[in-house]
């Protein structure tokens, strides 16, 4: 009894330390959270919206009777959001180029941590005081849903700058690194280093965090920044996006010239390209990402390529069902499946194979499509953005119905609404020579293909040219691991989907044509950084140059670097004997 009342004791005890112990670990990250903001001085700099050195249109452009326009419209009722945007000609993006240089020089770049924490976290806040104008700018823009626009937009946004604010310092301190025996007086470390002008050319499916998610890591890391923006989604960027971005540098006392924005077609991404940035950060399909990289080996430019992905989504037949279908679903349909990383690939196991088409199939039939009108009409699947994408999925469809393949439910565009719709579409009777298994869909069709092996599973998720994203749903998580050891892709999950997004620790990236880099993580922040190698004296005094590898070489100083060999590495002891009798017998020679 008496052991019992002890148990029971030391449970309650047990219990409070837990609790404790818990509370020490929130207030530690309050702490930590509120000396980030202390003891942070604003810029010095309060000039106006050019260096003084420069011309006044430093952040605006000139047009002629040369200049293309850009006509923006909102995907989801083909009405126009705007008058036509001028395009930037080469001279201008490269002026810019040359604004931003000298801005990242003389400023930006020699801002501390804490300074360049308090420009994210008053862009933080203006995302936050701005998240419904955020949210329907890109609905009107992209075409997609409010839900999507907040969780796809603006959730990942603030989610990446606060990682950024609070574990990018880590990321970027000076590494000690360990020196051979040899050399015990001296000490390695490496520094990160701004690049100086990071150019940046990104997508239209998600306008905004496209934008921030590698701004917010260049500026961090100090650098100025150029972005050309999709000419898909102008709209949002000239209209919202750009004084959130610029007022949050002013505000702060810095010039908004520090973060360029660029407004064309292919054209003005190649000036960017050719334009003398430091590094090329490039989002897009593989067609245009090798078009970039020949581009920027002209002038051995370094670049870091996010170039799409045919994801496999791989369900055994011991997964949780009902899980594995819902997250299935969604993560080929949400955003109308205009994502790097959807699921366009249902490999499903032959015991369950049925019963999935026919849920799945259910589930497509009450999904509601439509414009989401800003986010005044709630609707599950919204517009597609671009006219071209739904022309290339309704060839890619009609290749496979010829070839044999079933359409269960979909396969054409939606008639009853008036703008960019393609309804959501199952497929099934596939084989993997057609082009709708091998080459990136991007857009609202699923796949379904049954398997009854793992290493024939394994082997038809790797049979593609992209390696970007995988899904693998199992109960047994041994099993579950193995296969997703197999998978060539950049980023793996088992029993779930699309998390990395909100994971900012991690690194994220592809394999084989998805292009390689790192973006998200301590990779993605020192990518942006010039990695220096630093040697310095570990003591006070320096060592004298011994005699044996000074000019003129002695016919036998080769003899005392073999002894070292033989010492160091041979593990002789005798060879130290014998290298110090040449050293100390070196006179005589």
């Amino acid at each position: 009894m008496d052991f019992l009342v002890w148990v029971h004791e030391t449970y309650q005890y047990a219990k409070i330390c837990m609790l404790l112990f818990v509370v020490y670990l929130f207030a530690k990250k309050i702490k930590k959270y509120l000396d980030l903001k202390k003891n942070v001085k604003l810029s010095k700099w309060n000039g106006t919206r050019s260096s003084p050195s420069l011309k006044d249109w430093a952040s605006t452009y000139q047009y002629d009777d040369n200049t293309k326009f850009i006509k923006c419209f909102d995907p989801g009722n083909m009405e126009s959001l705007c008058e036509d945007v001028p395009c930037m000609s080469a001279d201008i993006v490269k002026f810019r180029i040359k604004v931003a240089h000298k801005i990242q020089k003389e400023i930006w770049g020699a801002t501390n941590f804490n300074e360049r924490r308090i420009v994210l976290n008053e862009l933080l806040k203006k995302i936050i005081e701005n998240k419904h104008q955020i949210a329907v700018a890109s609905c009107r823009d992209s075409g997609k849903t409010l839900f999507e626009a907040y969780l796809g937009e603006v959730l990942t946004t603030c989610e990446k700058i606060r990682y950024i604010v609070e574990y990018g310092e880590e990321a970027l301190q000076t590494e000690q690194r360990r020196v051979p025996l040899a050399l015990f007086t001296k000490k390695a470390q490496v520094e990160y280093h701004p690049l100086g002008v990071i150019g940046m050319i990104v997508p239209w499916n998600y306008p905004f965090h496209n934008i921030l998610g590698s701004l917010v890591t260049a500026l961090y890391t100090g650098n100025a920044v150029v972005i050309k923006v999709s000419e898909w989604v102008t709209w949002s960027l000239v209209h919202v996006f750009e004084d959130i971005i610029h007022s949050a540098l002013i505000d702060c006392g810095y010039s908004p010239d520090i973060v360029q924005f660029v407004i064309g077609y292919g054209d003005a991404g190649e000036a960017v390209i050719r334009g003398g940035v430091d590094h090329v950060f490039f989002i897009g399909s593989p067609e245009t990402g090798k078009r970039v990289m020949r581009a920027a080996a002209d002038t051995l430019t370094p670049v870091t390529l996010e170039l799409g992905g045919k994801d496999p989504f791989i369900i055994c037949q011991d997964a949780n069902y009902d899980i594995a279908l819902e997250i299935a679903v969604r993560s080929i349909f949400i955003n109308c499946g205009q994502n790097c990383v959807a699921s366009e690939r249902f490999y499903v196991h032959e015991d369950i194979y049925e019963k999935f088409v026919k849920d799945a199939v259910d589930r497509v039939k009450v999904l509601r499509q439509g414009h989401p009108d800003g986010g005044r009409n709630v609707v599950d699947c919204g517009a597609m953005t671009m006219t071209g994408q739904i022309e290339k999925i309704e060839q890619l469809v009609k290749e496979a119905v010829n070839g044999g393949a079933q359409v269960r439910i979909g396969g054409q565009r939606n008639i009853e609404q008036k703008g960019q719709f393609y309804k959501p579409t199952i497929i099934t009777g596939l084989t993997p020579e057609m082009r709708i298994c091998k080459e990136e869909c991007f857009g609202p069709v699923m796949l379904v293909i049954p398997w009854r092996r793992d290493q024939d599973v394994i082997e038809m998720a790797n049979s593609t040219e992209f390696g970007l994203g995988s899904y693998v749903f199992s109960k047994d998580y041994k099993r579950a691991h193995w296969i997703s050891s197999q998978l060539v892709a950049g980023v793996t999950m088992v029993n779930d989907y699309g998390l990395f997004y909100l994971i900012q620790s991690l690194p994220f990236g592809g394999a084989k044509t998805s292009g390689f880099g790192k973006f998200g993580g301590v990779e993605g922040l020192r990518a942006f950084c010039r990695v220096k190698s630093f040697v310095t004296d570990r003591f006070a005094f320096q060592m004298a140059v011994p005699a044996f590898i000074s000019y003129p070489t002695r016919e036998d100083s080769h003899k005392v670097i073999a002894k070292a060999v033989d010492l160091i590495y041979g593990w002789r002891p005798w060879a130290l004997i014998e290298m110090l009798k040449i050293i100390i017998d070196w006179p005589k020679n």
